[in-house]
């Protein structure tokens, strides 16, 4: 697995968004299984490469496991949002 695949791409923006107050509710995997269209097994599997590689972790919440990025992983998310809005103003430039 690579981190610039689009799903762990998609799953460490999405937590981001989660801890920057984007969202209203903390980020579980069930919950970003849905946010990056995957199935659930697929995404527990993103989800511990990108703990195995230092880039999230699980903080257990009752009987959920809350995710959150490290300070790595937040690095990473933001370059990775950073590069998605210039791809997205560059096509949206040739479109115009």
């Amino acid at each position: 697995m690579d981190i610039l695949q689009e799903k762990p791409a998609r799953a460490l923006t999405e937590i981001l968004k989660s801890q920057n107050g984007y969202e209203d509710e903390e980020i579980y995997p069930s919950k970003l299984s849905s946010k990056i269209s995957s199935t659930y097994s697929h995404t527990i599997h993103i989800i511990t490469y990108l703990e195995k590689e230092g880039y999230l972790r699980k903080q257990k919440v009752g009987r959920k496991q809350q995710l959150e990025l490290t300070q790595p992983g937040e690095d990473i998310a933001k370059q990775l949002q950073s590069i998605r809005s210039d791809i997205e103003r560059l096509e949206g430039g040739e479109a115009a």
